[in-house]
C-alpha cells in the first residue's frame, strides 16, 4: 500500500507450495532475482517438520472417492507421532485413520467413503515434533468433489464421436474405458460430425474430412476419471458454431445428469457454451431428428488446459435430468470452448409411469387412444393430424395421465416446429393463473399439472391458427412430452399434434375509373357485380376508360381465366395490358392465367367506345 511499508511474502513452487530447502552450512550465495517491488531484505526460517504433500490438495476438485492423504517430512527435527490430529469438516477422525511411521517422518491416510458430488469440505492436520520445548504445525485446507469416482458414472470421450456413418465401438461402451479405440477411424461430414476444421491439429482419428481439429492433453489432471486414467487423452478444439458431433453409445438404462469437461483461456461469462440434444431419428443418415436436452453454460476456465465439470441444465440455472432407454446417440453442438469429455452421473430410479394421449378436437364421445403406450417418440395413434384453412383454428386435446402408485404433480412441456405466421396456444381448465398456459408450457421448465392420484389426468387443449401468410399446404406440428419429473428430459411419453394449411384459390376482382386511388370490389366475391361497379357518363363517340385488377387471393399459387362479356351491337371494347401477359387477346378479353403466387396482381384497362348507341 505504500513504497515505505515493506511485508513478508512466502516463496513459493508452482503449485503454491512453500518451498524448503536443505542448506549444507558454511558459505553459501544465493541468488535473489526481483520482479515488481522494492525489496529491503528476506530471511531464511529454520523447519523443523513440514507438510509436504497433501491430497486433496488445498483448493482442488477431486472425484468422490478420493480418500485424505499427507506427508510430513522431518528436516530439524523429528515428528511426534503421538501428536497427529486429523480434523475432517469439524469431526476429530484421528481414531479412524492409519498414521504410519517412515524413515524421513509420517504419513496419514484416511478413507471416508464416498463424499456426496459438488459439496465443499475441509480439512486439518495438526502435530509437534520433538523440540524442546515443541513446536506446533497446523496445516488446513478446503476442497470441492465432482461427479468422478463413483457406481454408475459413465464417461463419454470427446475424440471418440461417431464413424461411418452411425457406428461406434463397443468397447467404448464399458466403464473404465480406458480410450484409444477410435484411433485412426475417419468419420462421415454431416452424418457423424459438423465442423469445417483446420488442415493442422490432425490427431488420433484419421480420413475425417474436413478434419476434425483435436488437442492432446498433457496436465494429469486432464487424464483422471475419478477411477482410471485415460492416456493418451485429447480434446475437441477450434470449436464452431453449428459444429456438433454424435455419440452412439450402449448406456445402462435409467436417469443421468450431465456434465460436460470443458475449457477457454478467458474468464468472461458464457465463455464455455454448448448445447446436448438426443438423436431420435435418422441417426446414420444426413436428415437426423434431434430433440434438443439442454445446454452446458459457464464462464471461461482461464486455461487452455484447464477443464472444470458443466451441468446440464435448461437454460434458466435448473438442472436437466436425461433419460435414457439404453443404446442411445448424443448430439454435443459446439459454440465456444474446447470439449475433453462427458460424464453421465446416475441420478436415480426410472421416474414413475406417466400416460399421454391426445385427441382431434373437443368432443368428449371421441376416445383418446393408446392408452398405456409409452413412447419418446411419437408414432401410430399418438400423433394426430388436422387440416384447416388460414385464419382457421385446429383444437387437439392432451391427456396427462398419472400412471404411477402415488399422488404427484406431472411436468408438461411442448416443442414446436412451424414456420413465422403459425399462433399457437395452449390452455388448461385447472390453471392457477388462468387458462392460457403458454407461456410455461413453451418455457424452460414446462407446466405443471393439479396433483393428480393415481389413475387421475388433466386435459389440456392446443390451439394452432395458421395466419393469411401462410401459404397452403404448409404444416406445423407441436410435441407435447410429459414426465412424472419435471428435470427429465426428454418425456416419458410423448404425442404429436399436426396441422396442415389447406390450399385454397380465390380470385379478387376489382374495378375503379381510371387513376381512381381506390379500387371497389376488394375481397367482395360474387357474380352480380353488386359493390363491384363503377360507372362512366360521357359525350358520344368519348371512350370511357376503367382499371381492372384481378389478385390471388388464396394461399398458393392459382391459375385463373378472365373473360369480359359480349359487346354490345353498336360500342367497341379494347382490353389493354400495361405489361406482356400469356394468351392475352386484347380484343376478346380473354386471358389465361397460371402460376400465380398468393397475393400476386395484374392490372389491366378497359376502353369503352358507345359510338353508336343511344344516349
Amino acid at each position: 500500500g505504500g513504497w515505505g511499508q515493506n511485508s513478508l511474502a512466502p516463496l513459493l513452487d508452482a503449485d503454491g507450495w512453500p518451498v524448503i530447502f536443505e542448506l549444507p552450512g558454511g558459505p553459501v550465495t544465493l541468488r535473489f532475482t526481483t520482479g515488481a517491488g522494492d525489496v529491503d531484505w528476506f530471511t531464511l526460517s529454520p523447519v523443523g517438520t513440514a507438510v509436504v504433500a497433501a491430497t486433496p490438495a488445498p483448493d482442488s476438485t477431486v472425484p468422490r472417492n478420493t480418500s485424505l492423504d499427507f506427508t510430513i517430512r522431518n528436516f530439524n527435527s523429528t515428528v511426534d507421532p503421538a501428536s497427529i490430529r486429523l480434523v475432517l469438516d469439524g469431526e476429530d477422525v484421528t481414531a479412524h485413520s492409519a498414521v504410519a511411521v517412515t524413515a524421513d517422518g509420517a504419513t496419514v491416510h484416511h478413507d471416508p467413503g464416498l463424499f456426496e458430488k459438488e459439496t465443499s469440505h475441509s480439512y486439518e492436520l495438526t502435530f509437534q515434533d520433538d523440540a524442546d520445548p515443541p513446536r506446533a504445525e497446523r496445516f488446513t485446507g478446503t476442497f470441492q468433489t465432482s461427479p468422478l469416482g463413483g457406481p454408475g458414472v459413465f464417461v463419454i470421450e470427446a475424440e471418440d464421436f461417431d464413424f461411418d456413418a452411425g457406428q461406434h465401438k463397443p468397447e467404448a461402451d464399458v466403464m473404465p474405458y480406458l480410450g484409444g479405440a477410435y484411433e485412426g477411424l475417419g468419420a462421415v461430414y454431416n452424418v457423424d460430425y459438423r465442423n469445417d476444421g483446420r488442415p493442422d491439429n490432425d490427431l488420433y482419428r484419421a480420413g475425417e474430412d474436413p478434419n476434425m481439429p483435436m488437442v492432446l492433453t498433457v496436465a494429469p489432471e486432464t487424464k483422471q476419471r475419478g477411477d482410471w486414467t485415460v492416456d493418451p487423452n485429447y480434446a475437441l478444439g477450434w470449436p464452431q458454431p453449428g459444429g456438433w458431433q454424435n455419440y452412439t453409445r450402449n448406456i445402462p438404462a435409467g436417469l443421468y445428469e450431465v456434465f460436460a469437461a470443458m475449457s477457454h483461456d478467458g474468464t468472461a461469462d458464457h465463455a464455455r457454451r454448448s448445447q446436448l440434444g438426443l438423436v431420435v431419428a435418422g441417426q446414420g443418415t444426413e436428415t437426423q431428428t434431434v430433440i434438443p436436452l439442454g445446454v452446458f453454460d459457464a464462464p471461461g476456465s482461464g486455461d487452455w488446459d484447464a477443464y472444470p465439470l458443466i451441468p446440464l441444465t435448461d437454460g434458466a440455472d435448473g438442472r436437466v435430468v436425461v433419460d435414457l432407454p439404453g443404446t442411445s446417440t448424443l448430439r454435443w453442438t459446439e459454440e465456444s470452448g474446447n470439449l475433453d469429455y462427458l460424464v453421465l452421473y446416475p441420478a436415480g430410479p426410472p421416474p414413475a409411469p406417466v400416460d399421454a394421449l391426445i385427441r382431434v378436437g373437443t368432443d368428449a364421445s371421441r376416445p383418446f387412444k393408446l392408452d398405456d403406450v409409452y413412447q419418446t417418440i411419437p408414432a401410430g395413434e399418438q400423433v394426430a393430424e388436422q387440416t384447416v384453412a388460414n385464419r382457421e383454428t385446429a383444437v387437439f386435446q392432451v391427456l396427462a395421465q398419472n400412471d404411477g402408485d402415488a399422488p404427484r404433480r406431472l411436468s408438461v412441456r411442448a416443442a414446436e416446429q412451424a414456420v413465422p405466421g403459425w399462433v399457437i396456444r395452449y390452455r388448461a381448465a385447472s390453471a392457477e393463473a388462468g387458462s392460457d398456459i403458454t407461456a410455461g408450457i413453451t418455457g424452460p421448465t414446462g407446466y405443471l399439472t393439479v396433483e393428480l392420484a393415481p389413475g387421475e389426468s388433466e386435459t389440456l387443449t392446443v390451439e394452432m391458427t395458421p395466419q393469411p401468410v401462410v401459404p397452403g399446404g404448409d404444416t406445423a406440428f407441436v410435441e407435447l412430452s410429459v414426465s412424472s419429473d419435471p428435470r427429465v428430459q426428454p418425456g416419458a411419453d410423448v404425442v404429436r399434434a399436426v396441422t396442415h394449411v389447406a390450399l385454397t384459390t380465390q380470385p379478387d376482382l376489382m374495378i375503379a375509373n381510371h387513376r381512381e386511388p381506390n379500387f371497389a370490389g376488394e375481397r367482395v366475391f360474387n357474380l352480380d357485380t353488386v359493390r363491384q361497379t363503377r360507372y362512366q357518363a360521357l359525350p358520344a363517340g368519348v371512350a370511357a376508360w376503367f382499371d381492372v385488377l384481378l389478385e390471388n387471393h388464396g394461399n398458393g399459387p392459382g391459375a385463373f381465366l378472365l373473360q369480359g362479356t359480349p359487346v354490345p351491337s353498336g360500342a367497341s371494347v379494347r382490353y389493354v395490358a400495361p405489361r406482356p401477359l400469356l394468351n392475352f387477346d386484347g380484343t376478346s378479353g380473354w386471358i389465361g392465367l397460371g402460376g400465380w403466387n398468393a397475393g400476386s396482381q395484374w392490372t389491366l384497362e378497359a376502353w369503352v367506345r358507345p359510338s353508336a348507341l343511344p344516349g
